[in-house]
């Protein structure tokens, strides 16, 4: 039962972008990654009814480090509740937070051995690959049926709708592959075998298409968190990495760290005015192309907006049509505000985005819980934060079916680390 689980799991996370193929079941709209999600789900819980684990549940409830993710869960809930637009709001609900949950669970309850971690990064790996080759096919050939306009300008999606998409989903999985890489090449040439020295050089062939789809997406914020979140993995794993800090010191780094992140955002948000035209014509008409001045506009009024909807937020799906009786200088109605905490906030409310933010400083802990040192996989999570902290300052790092999912995967691995026996520091 437990090896079929771990197949079942390795197809699933392989199949991140093929929410694309939609259809319904008993009326109500699923993706085929859904459908995956949920068989994954219910095969882990006919696991635990066979072999009788009901430890496995109870400790979804006692454990401590699990509050934020069931106060995330509430937000959803209420956030459905906020928006006018229930059955939309149900569905982001559905396919953003529960399922993205019930997958969180899965892993967090059954990842146990380094060969299961072995599994989930080269289904990671494969779905890469298979991405990268349609995105390599659409820039060959001038056609993109997912996103004409995108290749039109020269960019490539892959399966996405938008090159900063597809950013979003590889640079991830590219940090990761960047992450076992090194750290094989640190390893002596006395103790590797010529089959593992093959194995380098493949994997560093699949990390330079992974650098050039990346580069072909022209996306800006995308390769900008690429390079601070690469750059950060090959300094971690170019210096031996050893924590000598005591619990208490690293916890109140993690808050102070998050707390920057948070505050020196919202600061900005507050004197935002200054850096935005001033435009009193109306109805307004785009007279700039700069994505710069775009986004300040898009920022400038979504935090006008929250100063009507501070608690609450707008409900989830909700976003576009409040928004625009608050536009100031640009009047494109984005589907959201374009930065990590105007989306957590202005979709779930002030519960959303304070839980997001204990998620994230959850996701730390679990990766400086050890003090002999780091792991390539804790170097690979934590460049894949700070990817997403750098990205998410100009995008929506979460808010699509494989993103939501991407994120849930990645924080139920940072729990692996806490269990010393479960992973093999090679």
């Amino acid at each position: 039962m437990s090896k079929f689980l771990n197949y079942v799991i390795y197809v699933t996370i392989f199949s991140l972008p093929l929410y694309i193929i939609r259809g319904q079941v008993l009326g109500i709209p699923f993706t085929f990654l859904e459908v995956l999600i949920l068989l994954t789900f219910g095969f882990w819980l006919v696991k635990v009814v066979v072999e009788k684990d009901f430890k496995s549940i109870k400790d979804l409830f006692t454990d401590k480090r699990l509050i934020s993710v069931w106060l995330f869960l509430i937000a959803g809930i209420i956030s459905v509740f906020v928006s006018p637009d229930k059955n939309t709001a149900l569905g982001i609900l559905k396919a953003y937070i529960i399922e993205p949950i019930l997958l969180f669970i899965v892993l967090f309850s059954s990842i146990k051995e380094q060969k299961q971690l072995t599994g989930v990064f080269y289904s990671l790996l494969f779905s890469g690959i298979m991405t990268s080759i349609i995105a390599v096919s659409q820039k060959i050939t001038g056609t993109d049926v997912y996103a004409p306009h995108e290749i039109s300008q020269g960019r490539i999606t892959g399966f996405f709708n938008s090159a900063n998409a597809l950013c979003l989903y590889l640079i991830p999985i590219t940090i990761i592959l960047l992450s076992k890489i090194l750290f094989l090449i640190k390893r002596k040439q006395s103790d590797q075998t010529k089959s593992e020295r093959k194995k380098t050089f493949v994997l560093m062939i699949f990390l330079v298409l992974f650098l050039s789809v990346i580069y072909m997406t022209e996306s800006s914020g995308g390769m900008l968190g690429a390079i601070f979140a690469l750059g950060a993995v090959f300094v971690l794993h170019l210096v031996k990495v050893k924590i000598s800090l005591s619990p208490n010191t690293i916890k109140r780094i993690i808050l102070l760290c998050v707390g920057l992140y948070f505050v020196s955002q919202i600061f900005f948000f507050t004197v935002i005015s200054k850096f935005t035209p001033h435009l009193s014509e109306r109805p307004l008409v785009r007279v700039f192309d700069n994505t710069v001045i775009v986004r300040l506009c898009l920022f400038e009024g979504t935090w006008k907006m929250l100063q009507d909807h501070r608690i609450l937020g707008t409900g989830l799906s909700n976003f576009p049509i409040t928004y625009y009786s608050y536009v100031t200088c640009d009047p494109e109605l984005l589907q959201y505000p374009h930065n990590l905490i105007l989306n957590f906030w202005s979709e779930l409310g002030l519960l959303g985005l304070l839980s997001f933010g204990m998620l994230i400083i959850i996701y730390l802990k679990n990766l400086f819980s050890k003090h002999n040192g780091m792991n390539f996989w804790q170097i690979g999570l934590l460049g894949i934060l700070i990817y997403y902290l750098i990205h998410g300052l100009v995008d929506v790092p979460y808010f699509k079916n494989d993103l939501s999912l991407m994120w849930w995967i990645f924080l139920g691995l940072s729990f692996v680390v806490m269990i010393p026996q479960r992973l093999d520091r090679k």
